[in-house]
């Protein structure tokens, strides 16, 4: 069982619903913020094109439409609420997975929770540093596309989030910002080498249908 609440941004146009008569500025705050994400995230795109030896808007090319609508990039804000009481064996904030797309770019607080896999299967604590962003492309987690981009070089990582054994995180809500960076809808992704058969091409939204219909059955 989970224990978060979540509120997804995928447009940032004028049909973009948000919360404005009961919390007018966080439609300002929330534009602002993806929108400097989005520049950033173009930096890291244009790095990985060089990288792999590709024209420097290789991968900018492929992700023309991040939250614009045809693709599906999420800016969203996680809200971790206090624990209090005990829980039954079993709650978690948020289960082991990967992320679906490209890249994730995190702003997290200061409290802890947030766990990755090692490549030797271990859980690691992802320490919150202050003022910065997590980037999970560099320190982290890269997403499923980017892992079938690179064919297995750059592995797409699990992580978690758990509710902490000391009592004044868990008696104290939690709160942290994701942008999940993809692909628009109709690119085609398959390794950038050769053809693996591991890796079969798939649009990047049959590759999201696929996860989301996997993750979320009801």
């Amino acid at each position: 069982m989970e224990v978060r609440e979540a509120f997804d941004v995928n447009l940032l146009d004028s049909e973009a619903r948000f919360p404005d008569e009961t919390h007018p500025e966080f439609r300002t705050s929330i534009v602002t913020l993806a929108n400097q994400s989005i520049n950033l995230s173009y930096r890291i795109l244009k790095a990985l094109s060089l990288h792999f030896g590709k024209d420097d808007d290789f991968f900018a090319k492929q992700h023309r439409r991040i939250l614009k609508g045809d693709n599906a990039s999420a800016l969203r804000s996680l809200y971790y609420p206090p624990i209090l009481g005990e829980l039954k064996p079993g709650y978690i904030r948020c289960g082991e997975h990967s992320d679906y797309g490209t890249f994730t770019l995190l702003y997290q607080d200061q409290y802890p929770g947030l766990q990755v896999k090692s490549a030797a299967g271990s859980w690691v604590d992802a320490v919150p540093i202050p003022q910065t962003i997590l980037d999970f492309l560099i320190s982290v987690n890269i997403g499923d596309l980017l892992e079938m981009w690179t064919a297995g070089e750059y592995p797409a990582t699990k992580h978690r989030v758990l509710i902490p054994d000391e009592e004044l995180t868990k008696t104290t809500a939690r709160q942290s910002i994701v942008l999940f960076v993809h692909p628009d809808d109709e690119v085609v992704v398959a390794p950038l080498t050769s053809a693996d058969p591991r890796f079969p091409p798939v649009t990047a939204l049959e590759h999201v249908t696929k996860r989301f219909s996997q993750t979320y059955k009801y």
